[in-house]
């Protein structure tokens, strides 16, 4: 118990107890148990605490990873809950929540890459499709190329705040209208 500096030691406490109780009533597998359990216990949250001590070092790149993101006060306000439970000494727990925290990180960026990558696709479509229109009269002030430029734009503009799914959205559109432009040539 003396490596449990500054943790709740009280469900420790009960179970050392209760294995001394069960040593004096002669059932020695009964107190090994529990002593080993407590051992494991003890081991499992120091391994969190140093764990989390490391990531909460990363906390400025954890924060440019949501800068500027839609979702960016979600974001924070789950740091700050993970914040409060390692104040509170709940090191596994914050534990568990920093990992959700950055694995839910990782499948946001994994998805703003692949939107990222449509963007990209139909905007190089569209640049050369738009060559094309000029060359057959179909100018900068037809509506379907005005509301074409407008969905293009908007996906743009939803991906760089983060809102992935309105970039798809608007990715889908545009790839719709571009069909229509391009039937038009």
């Amino acid at each position: 118990m003396s490596r449990t500096d500054g943790l709740d030691t009280q469900i420790w406490d009960d179970m050392l107890a209760n294995a001394n109780n069960a040593l004096k009533e002669g059932d020695g597998s009964m107190a090994r148990g529990l002593a080993d359990s407590i051992i494991r216990e003890i081991t499992a949250t120091e391994e969190a605490k140093s764990s989390m001590q490391r990531a909460l070092r990363q906390r400025k790149t954890l924060r440019k990873r949501w800068e500027g993101h839609k979702k960016k006060d979600e974001w924070e306000e789950r740091l700050q809950n993970i914040l409060e439970d390692t104040k509170d000494g709940k090191w596994r727990l914050a534990l568990e929540k920093m990992d959700q925290l950055t694995s839910d990180l990782a499948a946001m960026a994994a998805a703003e890459g692949d939107a990222k990558e449509l963007l990209d696709f139909i905007e190089e479509e569209w640049k050369g499709l738009r060559n094309r229109l000029d060359s057959s009269g179909i100018g900068p002030g037809d509506e379907e190329r005005k509301s074409c430029e407008a969905s293009v734009s908007n996906a743009k503009d939803a991906l760089d705040s983060g809102d992935v799914e309105s970039c798809l959205i608007s990715l889908g559109e545009s790839d719709e209208l571009i069909e229509r432009l391009r039937r038009r040539v």
